[in-house]
C-alpha cells in the first residue's frame, strides 16, 4: 500500500495543475501497459481476461482502457461487462444483491469454454431498471483476439469455473492512503467519494442515500470480492492523486448539507474534512479518457 500527503499533492496543483495532471495520467497509462505487454506474452494459450474489483475501482474505465491499448497494437480485443448475467429479479425485496447468487453463473461458465474454443454466444442485454433481459448480442472471437470480461466477481472460480488454463486474472483498486494532517483518507473512502459523485450526478441518488446503502457494499466487498484478490496474475493501483481536488467542488458542500440527526453525518464530515483539505481543480482540466470521467461524466468511453 502506497501513501501520499495531501500538502505535496496541492503543492503540485498550485505550482502546475496542467502538468501534474499530466504526470498522474501518464502514470496510470504506464501501469496499463505493463499489465498488457504480459497478456500480450499468453495470447494465445490464454485469450480470456478476468477483471475484477470492488465498487468504485474503475473498473469499466480500465478495461476499456486495456482494450484501447491491445486495439492500437493489432490485437482485436472486446470487453464484456459480467452485469449482463444477472438474473432476472421480480423484486428485490430480500435479496443480497452484492452476492455471486444474482448471477446467472451456468451460462457465463458455458460461455467462456465457447469463448475459448472461438465458438459463438449470445450474450444477453440485461436492463437494470427493468431487471429483465432485452435482447442479445453475438460474439465469436477469432483466433489471436482478446476478451476481458469485467465484474465484481470475475475472479470467484464459483462463478467464472476452476478451469484457469484460459484465462488471466486482474484484480485493482485504489491502493494509496491520503494523509491529510494528522488524519488518513481510507482506500475504501476514495471508492466511496468516486461512487458519492457518479450516483448523485447520474443516478439520481442523494448523498445519504449513497451512504447508508454503502455500508451494505462494503460487506459484500470483504465477503465475496476482496477475498479473490490473491487470484490474480496482475494487481493495478487504481488512485489518481489529482482526483480528491476534482471531487471537493462537486461534493464537499453536498456533505457538509446531510441533516445533523442523520445516522451519516458523522462519516460525511470526515469525508467532508478530508475533500476540504485538496486544492480544488476545475473538472474542465480531467481529459476525457481519464478514468475519473467515469465518476463525474464526460468521457469518451461509452459506459
Amino acid at each position: 500500500m502506497n501513501e501520499v500527503k495531501i500538502e505535496d499533492i496541492n503543492e503540485r496543483i498550485a505550482s502546475d495543475a496542467v502538468g501534474y495532471i499530466k504526470e498522474c495520467e501518464k502514470s496510470y497509462a504506464k501501469r496499463i501497459s505493463e499489465v498488457a505487454d504480459s497478456i500480450k506474452s499468453c495470447i494465445d494459450s490464454r485469450p480470456i481476461i478476468l477483471l475484477s474489483g470492488p465498487s468504485g475501482a474503475g473498473k469499466t474505465t480500465t478495461a476499456l482502457k486495456l482494450e484501447a491499448l491491445l486495439d492500437s497494437e493489432g490485437i482485436e480485443t472486446h470487453t464484456i461487462s459480467m452485469d449482463n448475467y444477472f438474473t432476472p429479479l421480480d423484486s428485490e425485496q430480500g435479496i443480497d444483491l452484492e452476492a455471486p447468487s444474482r448471477l446467472d453463473t451456468a451460462l457465463l461458465q458455458k460461455h467462456l469454454v465457447k469463448i475459448a474454443n472461438c465458438e459463438e454466444i449470445d450474450i444477453p442485454i440485461f436492463n437494470f431498471k427493468r431487471q429483465t433481459r432485452e435482447g442479445y448480442v453475438k460474439l465469436k472471437r477469432k483466433k489471436r483476439e482478446l476478451i476481458v470480461i469485467e465484474g465484481i466477481h470475475a475472479l470467484n472460480p464459483d462463478v467464472t469455473g476452476y478451469n484457469t488454463n484460459f484465462t488471466q486474472h486482474i484484480y485493482l483498486s485504489p491502493d494509496t492512503r491520503v494523509r491529510y494532517g494528522d488524519k488518513s483518507l481510507r482506500r475504501a473512502d476514495i471508492r466511496l467519494i468516486r461512487r458519492l459523485t457518479r450516483d448523485s450526478l447520474f443516478r439520481n441518488r442523494s448523498f445519504e442515500d449513497t451512504l447508508s446503502r454503502y455500508k451494505k457494499v462494503e460487506l459484500g466487498a470483504k465477503r465475496y470480492i476482496i477475498p479473490f484478490k490473491q487470484r490474480a496474475d496482475f494487481l493495478i493501483d487504481t488512485f489518481v492523486p489529482y482526483e480528491i481536488g476534482v471531487y471537493r467542488p462537486l461534493d464537499a458542500n453536498k456533505l457538509k448539507e446531510i441533516p445533523d440527526e442523520s445516522e451519516q453525518k458523522p462519516h460525511a464530515m470526515q469525508l467532508y474534512c478530508a475533500l476540504n483539505s485538496a486544492v480544488p481543480i476545475d473538472e474542465k482540466l480531467v481529459p476525457s479518457n481519464s478514468l475519473v470521467r467515469e465518476f463525474i461524466g464526460g468521457s469518451v468511453f461509452n459506459y
